[in-house]
Protein backbone atom coordinates (compact mmCIF):
# COMPACT_ATOMS: atom_id res chain seq x y z
CA UNK A 1 0.00 0.00 0.00
CA UNK A 2 1.24 3.47 -0.87
CA UNK A 3 0.24 6.55 1.11
CA UNK A 4 -0.01 9.23 -1.56
CA UNK A 5 -1.13 12.10 0.66
CA UNK A 6 1.34 14.46 -1.05
CA UNK A 7 1.81 12.76 -4.43
CA UNK A 8 -1.53 12.78 -6.26
CA UNK A 9 -1.45 15.49 -8.90
CA UNK A 10 2.28 15.96 -8.34
CA UNK A 11 4.35 12.82 -8.96
CA UNK A 12 4.24 10.30 -11.80
CA UNK A 13 2.61 10.21 -15.20
CA UNK A 14 -0.28 12.70 -15.27
CA UNK A 15 0.03 13.11 -11.49
CA UNK A 16 -0.90 9.46 -10.84
CA UNK A 17 1.26 9.30 -7.71
CA UNK A 18 4.24 7.61 -6.11
CA UNK A 19 3.98 4.20 -7.79
CA UNK A 20 3.78 5.83 -11.21
CA UNK A 21 6.82 7.98 -10.36
CA UNK A 22 9.11 5.27 -8.96
CA UNK A 23 7.73 2.15 -10.65
CA UNK A 24 5.98 3.18 -13.87
CA UNK A 25 5.89 -0.47 -15.00
CA UNK A 26 3.96 -1.65 -11.91
CA UNK A 27 1.13 -0.31 -9.78
CA UNK A 28 0.73 -0.65 -6.02
CA UNK A 29 -1.75 -3.08 -4.50
CA UNK A 30 -3.56 -0.17 -2.89
CA UNK A 31 -3.20 3.59 -3.05
CA UNK A 32 -4.35 5.86 -0.22
CA UNK A 33 -4.73 9.59 -0.58
CA UNK A 34 -6.40 12.68 0.78
CA UNK A 35 -9.00 14.47 -1.32
CA UNK A 36 -8.04 17.60 0.63
CA UNK A 37 -4.62 17.59 -1.05
CA UNK A 38 -6.35 17.65 -4.44
CA UNK A 39 -9.30 19.97 -3.89
CA UNK A 40 -9.06 21.46 -0.41
CA UNK A 41 -12.22 19.54 0.47
CA UNK A 42 -12.28 16.95 3.27
CA UNK A 43 -12.15 13.25 2.47
CA UNK A 44 -9.82 10.35 1.82
CA UNK A 45 -9.73 7.54 -0.68
CA UNK A 46 -8.29 4.10 -1.24
CA UNK A 47 -7.91 2.84 -4.79
CA UNK A 48 -7.42 -0.89 -5.24
CA UNK A 49 -8.90 -4.00 -6.82
CA UNK A 50 -12.56 -4.88 -6.17
CA UNK A 51 -11.77 -7.65 -3.66
CA UNK A 52 -9.63 -5.35 -1.47
CA UNK A 53 -12.21 -2.58 -1.56
CA UNK A 54 -14.99 -5.04 -0.67
CA UNK A 55 -12.93 -6.36 2.26
CA UNK A 56 -12.27 -2.82 3.55
CA UNK A 57 -15.95 -1.88 3.25
CA UNK A 58 -16.91 -4.73 5.56
CA UNK A 59 -13.96 -4.99 7.96
CA UNK A 60 -12.43 -1.54 8.43
CA UNK A 61 -13.79 -0.06 11.66
CA UNK A 62 -12.84 3.55 10.76
CA UNK A 63 -14.65 3.17 7.43
CA UNK A 64 -17.71 1.43 8.88
CA UNK A 65 -18.24 4.20 11.42
CA UNK A 66 -17.52 7.18 9.15
CA UNK A 67 -19.81 9.17 6.91
CA UNK A 68 -19.54 9.25 3.15
CA UNK A 69 -18.24 12.30 1.37
CA UNK A 70 -20.94 14.77 0.44
CA UNK A 71 -22.07 14.88 -3.20
CA UNK A 72 -20.56 18.38 -3.53
CA UNK A 73 -17.14 17.21 -2.22
CA UNK A 74 -17.25 14.18 -4.50
CA UNK A 75 -18.09 16.37 -7.52
CA UNK A 76 -15.25 18.77 -6.63
CA UNK A 77 -12.77 15.87 -6.37
CA UNK A 78 -13.90 14.45 -9.73
CA UNK A 79 -13.66 17.88 -11.38
CA UNK A 80 -10.15 18.37 -9.97
CA UNK A 81 -9.09 14.96 -11.32
CA UNK A 82 -10.52 15.81 -14.74
CA UNK A 83 -8.56 19.09 -14.77
CA UNK A 84 -5.42 17.28 -13.63
CA UNK A 85 -5.71 14.79 -16.50
CA UNK A 86 -6.71 17.28 -19.19
CA UNK A 87 -4.31 20.09 -18.26
CA UNK A 88 -0.84 18.55 -17.72
CA UNK A 89 0.67 22.02 -18.08
CA UNK A 90 -0.46 22.71 -14.50
CA UNK A 91 1.78 19.94 -13.15
CA UNK A 92 4.65 21.20 -15.33
CA UNK A 93 4.16 24.73 -13.94
CA UNK A 94 4.09 23.38 -10.39
CA UNK A 95 7.51 21.79 -10.97
CA UNK A 96 8.90 24.99 -12.53
CA UNK A 97 7.71 26.90 -9.46
CA UNK A 98 9.20 24.28 -7.14
CA UNK A 99 12.56 24.45 -8.91
CA UNK A 100 12.58 28.26 -8.75
CA UNK A 101 11.78 28.30 -5.02
CA UNK A 102 14.23 25.49 -4.27
CA UNK A 103 17.12 27.24 -6.04
CA UNK A 104 16.22 30.58 -4.43
CA UNK A 105 16.21 29.14 -0.91
CA UNK A 106 19.43 27.18 -1.44
CA UNK A 107 21.16 30.28 -2.87
CA UNK A 108 20.23 32.14 0.33
CA UNK A 109 21.81 29.39 2.44
CA UNK A 110 18.70 27.61 3.71
CA UNK A 111 18.72 23.89 4.52
CA UNK A 112 15.95 22.03 2.66
CA UNK A 113 17.07 18.52 3.50
CA UNK A 114 16.36 15.97 0.78
CA UNK A 115 12.96 17.27 -0.28
CA UNK A 116 11.90 16.11 -3.74
CA UNK A 117 8.35 17.47 -3.85
CA UNK A 118 6.66 20.90 -3.98
CA UNK A 119 6.45 20.82 -0.19
CA UNK A 120 9.76 22.32 0.85
CA UNK A 121 10.87 22.08 4.50
CA UNK A 122 13.09 24.96 5.58
CA UNK A 123 14.99 23.45 8.51
CA UNK A 124 15.62 25.78 11.43
CA UNK A 125 16.45 22.89 13.81
CA UNK A 126 15.44 25.01 16.77
CA UNK A 127 11.91 25.39 18.14
CA UNK A 128 12.12 29.13 18.90
CA UNK A 129 13.84 29.90 15.58
CA UNK A 130 11.15 27.92 13.73
CA UNK A 131 8.35 30.04 15.17
CA UNK A 132 10.29 33.31 14.83
CA UNK A 133 11.00 32.57 11.17
CA UNK A 134 7.36 31.63 10.60
CA UNK A 135 6.25 34.93 12.16
CA UNK A 136 8.71 36.97 10.07
CA UNK A 137 7.48 35.32 6.89
CA UNK A 138 3.86 35.90 7.91
CA UNK A 139 4.61 39.60 8.45
CA UNK A 140 6.15 39.68 4.96
CA UNK A 141 2.95 38.18 3.52
CA UNK A 142 4.23 34.61 3.12
CA UNK A 143 2.19 31.78 4.61
CA UNK A 144 4.13 28.76 5.88
CA UNK A 145 3.29 25.97 8.30
CA UNK A 146 5.61 25.41 11.27
CA UNK A 147 6.30 21.72 11.86
CA UNK A 148 7.69 20.69 15.23
CA UNK A 149 8.67 17.35 16.75
CA UNK A 150 5.79 15.06 17.63
CA UNK A 151 3.23 17.35 16.03
CA UNK A 152 2.28 14.97 13.27
CA UNK A 153 5.02 12.37 12.95
CA UNK A 154 7.50 11.09 15.52
CA UNK A 155 10.77 12.52 14.18
CA UNK A 156 14.00 12.79 16.13
CA UNK A 157 14.19 16.03 18.11
CA UNK A 158 15.62 18.79 15.91
CA UNK A 159 14.79 17.07 12.63
CA UNK A 160 11.21 18.31 12.56
CA UNK A 161 11.78 21.94 13.56
CA UNK A 162 11.08 23.49 10.19
CA UNK A 163 8.75 25.74 8.32
CA UNK A 164 6.95 24.04 5.46
CA UNK A 165 6.49 25.92 2.20
CA UNK A 166 3.80 24.40 -0.04
CA UNK A 167 3.95 25.54 -3.65
CA UNK A 168 1.13 25.61 -6.18
CA UNK A 169 1.03 25.88 -9.96
CA UNK A 170 -0.76 29.21 -9.60
CA UNK A 171 2.05 30.93 -7.70
CA UNK A 172 3.67 33.66 -9.79
CA UNK A 173 7.40 34.29 -10.17
CA UNK A 174 6.95 37.50 -8.20
CA UNK A 175 5.41 35.59 -5.29
CA UNK A 176 8.20 33.01 -5.38
CA UNK A 177 11.16 35.37 -5.71
CA UNK A 178 12.79 35.82 -2.33
CA UNK A 179 14.75 39.03 -2.85
CA UNK A 180 12.19 41.13 -1.00
CA UNK A 181 11.97 38.74 1.96
CA UNK A 182 15.62 37.66 2.17
CA UNK A 183 16.17 40.10 5.05
CA UNK A 184 13.76 37.92 7.10
CA UNK A 185 16.56 35.39 7.42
Amino acid sequence: MVDDAHAIGVLGESGAGTSSHFRPDRSSAAQHGHVQQITGEPGRFIASDAATIDYLKHHSRPLIFSASMSPANTAAALAALQIMLSEPERIAQLWRNTERMHHGLISLGFDLGNSETPILPVYCRDLVATFKFCKLLEEAGVFVNPVVSQQAVLWPLGRAQNDRISLMATHTDRQIDLRSTSSAR
